[in-house]
């Protein structure tokens, strides 16, 4: 994932970051991807990893991105522990998150540094968050440039992100981000896409975001559209042809997030 953000800093686009579930999610994911040639992270919250399995998890994308022409990551989203960063790191995950930002910043740096250290031996890329999603905390500047000196490869930040549906219009801080972009010296991300207004989005991107977060709107758009079909089709029972009935939904999101990444095209596979 490093090399992905790195190339992305460099070339004021994004990489989206998809939160995904099972089978069904990785595969409206990454045939979205691929016809657009985007490249992609495919983002695991730590509860669907047990849910299915880590190592199921990077074994499916695998599977599926057969035959495709993609650059994909496998992410740890908002990894909890150590041990849940070491879980997986040992399952094949090509990069983590560990996500430190409700614990004062001493032992946020204190837990990031070790993760840091055991992902260096696999060559591992690391992500580490430090304030508040919301409006609760902010991101301190010259917080986010201490933990920035662990060694991590990229930070989540709050500017006025959130996570879920945003009641009213989100406002993310510029002058925040700027100051945090000139503490940091590496990527920076941005959780909570889902709803962040397109030029907002573009303009976080060209000041130095190379990582935006989409959850919601993917379940969202997923889940709808299986009910449709299940509203629309009482009668069916065939599990597969329900779970399709959110596919097409899905994949439009997906395709929505890529644009407003200005991600469409950049994959070099």
């Amino acid at each position: 994932m490093g090399d992905l953000l790195r190339r992305a800093s460099k070339n004021k686009h994004a990489v989206p970051a998809f939160n995904i579930a099972n089978l069904e999610t990785i595969k409206n994911v990454l045939t979205a991807a691929n016809e657009l040639r985007a490249p992609v992270i495919i983002a695991v919250y730590h509860g669907d990893a047990y849910n299915t399995g880590f190592k199921a998890l990077v074994e499916i994308t695998r599977c599926l991105g057969e035959g495709m022409d993609l650059e994909v990551a496998v992410h740890l989203d908002h990894g909890a522990s150590l041990d849940q960063a070491v879980k997986a790191i040992r399952a094949g995950f090509t990069s983590v998150m560990y996500d430190g930002s409700s614990l004062p910043i001493a032992e946020n740096i204190k837990n990031t540094k070790q993760v840091v250290e055991i992902a260096r031996y696999a060559g591992v890329t690391v992500e580490a968050e430090v304030g508040a999603l919301g409006q609760q905390s902010l991101t301190d500047p010259d917080e986010a440039g201490r933990l920035a000196e662990t060694g991590i490869d990229c930070i989540a930040v709050a500017i006025g992100n959130a996570h879920g549906w945003y009641r009213g219009e989100c406002r993310l801080d510029f002058d925040r981000l700027g100051e945090i972009v000139k503490r940091t010296n590496i990527p920076i991300v941005l959780h909570g896409g889902t709803g962040i207004p397109r030029e907002q989005i573009q303009q976080a991107i060209t000041m130095g975001i190379a990582k935006v977060n989409f959850g919601t709107v993917l379940r969202d758009r997923f889940v709808n559209g299986v009910k449709t079909f299940i509203n629309n089709n009482p009668d069916i029972n065939e599990i597969r042809d329900i779970l399709a009935g959110g596919a097409e939904p899905m994949k439009d999101a997906v395709r929505e997030c890529i644009s407003l990444c200005m991600a469409e095209g950049r994959c070099r596979a």
